[in-house]
């Protein structure tokens, strides 16, 4: 929620920039990309001769391209200690990468609307998969698509913040 709130109000105040995307991917770039890459190659490296560790873990594409949650969520794959933490980095990298997008080309009304319905989505998302694949409980905590409820919740406040006079309120 907190991430989803902070990056919908940098998006949603800059988003008339002619730099908007640029300055915005860079700076994620920036801030995420060293230390995640220094962790993700250091333990990719540091277990690289480990046949047990690369079963596993899978192909390394799945984490240099920050689909990290992939192996585990949807293949159903055991993965690595090591290599469990970056599930949750890899959906905010992937809603970085796609919500610049639906801020850039809506209006706040739309917005709000496709945010509402992923708020709405996501948990229905996780029944039907829960339904469809009662085994695979990863599906629901590690997918995406069943995780973008709280990011959309955060995204709202920005945009119901943004909207509102709050000097008006405050008075």
């Amino acid at each position: 929620v907190i991430s989803g709130f902070l990056i919908a109000g940098i998006l949603l105040d800059t988003r008339d920039d002619p730099a908007y995307f640029k300055n915005f991917y860079v700076r994620r770039m920036l801030r995420i990309f060293p230390l995640y890459y220094l962790f993700v190659i250091g333990v990719l490296l540091a277990f690289s001769r480990n046949p047990e560790f690369r079963q596993h873990a899978g192909s390394p594409v799945w984490y240099l391209v920050h689909l990290g949650n992939v192996p585990e969520g949807l293949l159903g794959r055991d993965v690595p200690y090591w290599l469990a933490p970056v599930w949750s980095l890899a959906i905010e990298e992937q809603f970085y990468l796609t919500f610049p997008w639906l801020v850039r080309l809506l209006d706040r009304r739309r917005l709000t609307i496709v945010l509402v319905a992923m708020m709405i989505g996501a948990p229905l998302l996780r029944f039907g998969t829960m339904l469809a694949a009662p085994g695979s409980e990863r599906i629901q905590y590690l997918f995406t698509l069943c995780r973008v409820d709280t990011i959309a919740a955060g995204c709202l406040l920005a945009v119901i913040v943004r909207s509102v006079d709050l000097e008006r309120w405050r008075a």
